[in-house]
């Protein structure tokens, strides 16, 4: 009978601790209840609202890596919680009914707390210190074509990411951690800086195809069907480029150039009615033709009229063998005796605005000399010539004063020169001009001068 006594007594202690625990643990929560990472044992609801309020007014995050370093406060941010709903729905988690399961087991509960901030103030702080951190971090690299010294042929380049971080997917990430009230944000590979354009782009890989088809190529260039000179692939490195990225371009001036450099000199040539040179603008589309072509077939070059010589003297074919030098047109030509044409040559002659005009006349050569000085007057008598030159050919008809002569130190001929920087009324040559003609005229050949 006393056994049985003690039994009833201890259910029935039982039952009062049961009782009372679930009043108890009816409005506060057990010992060990973590709530969202934080200790709330023993805590009520007020309480616990209070402690979730000083958790947010204390908040910190950490935001580092890579060496980016912030700290954003709650008051950075203007974080703000409703405490009171957070424990709210925490007491709602739980029973006080089952507070001896909750006592052994330590509830971890969690809720979804309404945390708010402002994002305008977090992407100010946030930004402001990402661009801080970018003026001396390494920006990505997009892929590009350029061109490999080594092989001599257009590559790609790999992409690269550097240091610097993308200001929205940084606030992003430092937004997302405020929300879930975490401590830290690591600055990942996922908030840097990406590069637009990488190495599989085909854009890039079609760009460097297209500067090889331009610079793989060996082209001959020829007159008359003989080979004259050839463009290789080392000078077509030179010209080609790339633009913006992904676009191969030929440097069209430097290609027109060096057709000019190359082939002009040996294109010049003349018959009796026009003086003729290469038409470098046509050659060099021929050229470009080629190159945006798989074509290697050479390239003729062509001529062009450079200009017109001045007409022959109305008659002059039927005179004999004489030089008519024609002060008009500043041109001279050197007649046989059969009327052909065998020199002829742009001149300046006496500056007639100076009153030194070449005289006008049918005139016999008197001398062919080499390496003389010529002396002028002196006409404004302070006692010396007015003027030596030294010439390699000396072809005097008029006395010894007024001949035929070479003049180096002139850099053209012909035009309206004679009338503000013509000579002292001899007829001034191109120095190979006047070596062709004193190499033909003979003492007693005729000059005739005249407008």
């Amino acid at each position: 009978m006393r056994s049985r006594n003690v039994a009833i007594g201890l259910v029935v202690t039982l039952i009062v601790v049961y009782v009372v625990g679930a009043l108890v643990f009816s409005v506060r929560f057990v010992p060990g209840t973590r709530l969202n990472g934080m200790d709330v044992s023993l805590m009520d609801e007020p309480t616990v609202a209070k402690a979730v309020e000083e958790e947010a007014a204390t908040y910190k995050n950490h935001v580092s890596g890579d060496g980016f370093d912030l700290v954003v406060t709650a008051s950075d941010v203007g974080l703000a919680v409703d405490a009171d709903a957070v424990a709210r729905e925490a007491r709602g988690m739980v029973s006080g009914w089952a507070w001896p399961r909750d006592l052994v087991a330590g509830p971890d509960l969690a809720v979804s707390t309404p945390y708010t901030h402002d994002e305008e103030s977090l992407s100010q702080k946030v930004g402001e210190a990402v661009d801080a951190f970018n003026q001396s971090a390494s920006q990505p690299q997009n892929a590009y074509v350029y061109r490999d010294e080594e092989s001599g042929t257009y590559v790609v380049s790999s992409q690269a990411e550097g240091t610097a971080i993308n200001r929205a997917a940084m606030v992003e990430a430092v937004s997302v951690s405020v929300e879930s009230l975490s401590e830290t944000t690591e600055v990942s590979d996922a908030v840097l800086s990406k590069p637009e354009v990488s190495s599989d782009d085909e854009g890039l890989r079609a760009c460097a195809e297209s500067a090889n088809q331009m610079v793989e190529h060996d082209i001959a260039f020829t007159h008359d069907g003989s080979e004259v000179g050839r463009l290789t692939s080392e000078t077509l490195g030179e010209w080609v480029s790339v633009e913006d990225g992904d676009e191969a371009v030929l440097d069209t001036d430097a290609s027109w150039e060096w057709i000019y450099d190359s082939f002009w000199d040996e294109m010049e040539s003349e018959d009796d009615d026009n003086f003729y040179g290469l038409d470098t603008n046509a050659a060099n589309e021929l050229l470009i033709a080629r190159l945006s072509s798989d074509s290697n077939d050479p390239v003729e070059l062509p001529t062009t009229i450079v200009e017109e010589k001045p007409a022959q003297t109305e008659g002059a074919s039927d005179l004999g063998r004489h030089v008519d030098v024609n002060l008009s047109t500043q041109y001279a030509r050197f007649y046989d005796s059969d009327g052909s044409v065998i020199w002829e040559s742009y001149i300046v002659s006496g500056n007639v605005n100076e009153g030194h005009g070449t005289p006008t006349g049918t005139y016999t050569l008197n001398a062919k000399q080499t390496d003389q000085n010529l002396v002028g007057l002196d006409e404004d008598g302070d006692g010396q010539s007015d003027y030596t030159s030294h010439v390699d050919y000396w072809m005097p008809f008029v006395g010894n004063s007024v001949g035929l002569h070479d003049a180096d130190w002139r850099a053209s001929f012909g035009g309206e020169i004679y009338t503000y920087y013509g000579s002292h009324g001899c007829v001034n040559l191109p120095p190979d001009k006047a070596a062709e003609l004193f190499s033909l005229i003979e003492v007693g050949d005729t000059v005739i001068t005249h407008y």
